[in-house]
């Protein structure tokens, strides 16, 4: 979170101080008011950026994305256009838990401004079933999936 401040204030910076050149280029002809402007322009693009490929930055290159939610707000008309990513479900470190198909891995969920927090699972990739890890290193009773599902898919296709 640091580093995308200091580089939306480092492009608002950079932006106002082309719009500065460009008017000392023009010998003073374009008003003044284009330098702060351009730096609220360089603002609103860095964070504009910044909530489009937090996703893409948060998952491991080797996690398989599960499920991807997507919001809208009024607040961001953009998002109407182009819906901003604002939770991520993926799975990690899928391994084969014994002979019969089955897997256990990490599934991980990450927001946007929350911190992620993950579950220890195991798909039974025969029967589509799978089971949460508890404390105690036991499994819950497993639940069945539906044929299709991502959460099926990321780990049959492992």
């Amino acid at each position: 979170m640091l580093f995308e401040f200091a580089a939306t204030l480092i492009a608002g910076v950079a932006l106002a101080g082309i719009a500065l050149g460009v008017i000392k280029m023009s010998r003073g002809r374009l008003p003044k008011w284009i330098v702060p402007a351009a730096g609220g322009i360089g603002i609103l693009c860095t964070t504009i950026y910044a909530e489009y490929v937090w996703a893409e930055n948060t998952v491991p290159a080797d996690a398989i994305v599960v499920e991807r939610a997507y919001s809208q707000s009024p607040f961001k008309p953009w998002s109407y256009a182009w819906p901003v990513t604002s939770g991520v479900l993926y799975a990690k470190d899928i391994s084969i838990a014994d002979t019969d198909n089955v897997y256990s891995g990490l599934i991980i969920a990450a927001s946007r401004w929350k911190e992620s927090s993950g579950v220890l699972v195991r798909v039974n990739c025969n029967q589509s079933t799978i089971a949460r890890a508890l404390t105690d290193g036991t499994f819950e009773p497993e639940e069945q999936l539906a044929e299709g599902e991502t959460i099926l898919q990321a780990f049959c296709q492992a």
